[in-house]
C-alpha cells in the first residue's frame, strides 16, 4: 500500500538520545511546549505496548484478539511536520473499531478508499489539539516515559500491575497534580485506551474536593524535606492506584472508589512513628482492589475489613 506517509527509523542511538532529552525536561511537560518530543515519546510508549498481551490496552478497542501471537506491525512516521504512528495488521484485513471516541485519536490516513479502517494512523500533537477541545490537556509524565520503554528491558515498569518502582519513587504524588490539573499523560495504551476514550472533563472534575484533600496531606506529609516512611509510601500508592482509576472514564465518580479513597488518606493523615516493614505491598492490597474492581456489591460489605487487614499487614 503507498502513503503518503515517511518512515523514521528510530536505532538505539536516538532511543539513547530521546532518553538523554527526556531527563532535561520539568516532571511533567506539555505537548504545547514540546511537541515534537512529546509526539516521539508518545509514539515509541504505543509502539513498545502494541500486541503485548500483558500490557496492549488498545487491541480490544479494534476488535483485536491478543490470544495468539502478536498481529500486529508498526512504523514511526512523519507526515505534514508532524510525528505519528502507523499500526497494521500483519495478515491484512480491516479494524472493528469499538469506541466512537476514537474519532479523536485517528487520523483520516487511517481509512481507506471505502472508508473502511485499515490501519490505525495517529499524530500525537493532533490528538492533543482534539482533546483541548475536550477540556483536557495531555502531557509527557516524564519518569514514567523513561522507566516504561527507555529503560533495559528488564528494568521496564509495567504500570499495569503493582510494582515496587512506583512506590520507591513516590508516583502518586505526580498522579495527584494531574487530577488536579485535568490533565491526562499519554504514553501507553493504557492512557489512550483507559483514559482517553469517553473522557468527560464535567465528569472527571467532580470529586475535586478530596482531590485538594489528597493534595493537602502531600504536601504535609512529603513536602517537609525528611525521608518518607515506607508506611507512608505503600499508602500513597493505594491513593495514586485509587486516583488513576478514577480519572478512568468506568470508574468516573465510583461511590466505592471514593469511600476507599477516604480511607487511605485519613490512615496516611494519622501516621506518626516509625515502624520498619519492606518497601512492598501485602497480598491484601491486591485482593482489596480486585474485588473493588469486580464485585462492589461485595467490596461495599466488606470494605472497612478488607482495609483493616491491609493496615494490620503495613503496621
Amino acid at each position: 500500500m503507498t502513503h503518503p506517509m515517511q518512515a523514521l527509523e528510530v536505532n538505539e542511538t536516538s532511543r539513547q538520545k530521546l532518553k538523554e532529552k527526556l531527563l532535561q525536561q520539568e516532571e511533567i511537560f506539555s505537548f504545547k511546549k514540546e511537541p515534537l518530543l512529546a509526539s516521539l515519546t508518545a509514539c515509541l510508549g504505543i509502539q513498545n505496548e502494541i500486541g503485548r498481551k500483558n500490557q496492549d490496552r488498545l487491541s480490544p478497542y479494534l476488535g483485536i484478539d491478543l490470544e495468539n501471537d502478536n498481529p500486529w506491525q508498526s512504523e514511526i512516521v512523519t507526515y505534514q511536520g508532524e510525528i505519528g504512528l502507523r499500526l497494521f495488521l500483519k495478515e491484512g484485513g480491516n479494524l472493528l473499531p469499538q469506541s466512537q471516541d476514537l474519532a479523536y485519536v485517528l487520523h483520516p490516513l487511517s481509512f481507506d478508499k471505502e472508508s473502511e479502517l485499515s490501519q490505525i494512523v495517529i499524530f500525537p500533537k493532533l490528538i492533543f489539539k482534539n482533546y483541548l477541545q475536550k477540556k483536557f490537556e495531555l502531557v509527557i509524565v516524564r519518569d514514567w516515559a523513561v522507566s516504561a520503554f527507555l529503560y533495559d528491558n528488564e528494568e521496564q515498569v509495567n504500570y499495569l500491575y503493582d510494582n515496587d518502582w512506583e512506590i520507591k519513587n513516590n508516583a502518586a504524588l505526580v498522579q495527584s497534580k494531574l487530577v488536579l490539573n485535568r490533565q491526562i499523560a499519554f504514553s501507553g495504551t493504557h492512557d489512550l485506551a483507559d483514559h482517553l476514550l469517553g473522557a468527560n472533563a464535567e465528569k472527571y472534575s467532580q470529586p475535586q474536593e478530596i482531590y485538594q484533600r489528597v493534595a493537602k496531606v502531600f504536601g504535609e506529609k512529603f513536602c517537609s524535606g525528611r525521608e518518607a516512611l515506607n508506611q507512608e509510601l505503600v499508602l500513597s500508592y493505594g491513593i495514586g492506584f485509587l486516583l488513576d482509576d478514577l480519572a478512568q472514564p468506568r470508574w468516573y465518580n465510583s461511590t466505592q472508589h471514593l469511600t476507599l479513597l477516604n480511607l487511605f488518606i485519613e490512615a496516611l493523615a494519622k501516621i506518626k512513628c516509625h515502624s520498619y516493614i519492606p518497601l512492598k505491598l501485602p497480598a491484601s492490597f491486591s485482593r482489596m482492589m480486585h474485588l473493588l474492581r469486580t464485585n462492589q456489591e461485595q467490596f461495599e460489605k466488606s470494605c472497612s475489613m478488607l482495609f483493616q487487614q491491609f493496615l494490620v499487614e503495613i503496621a
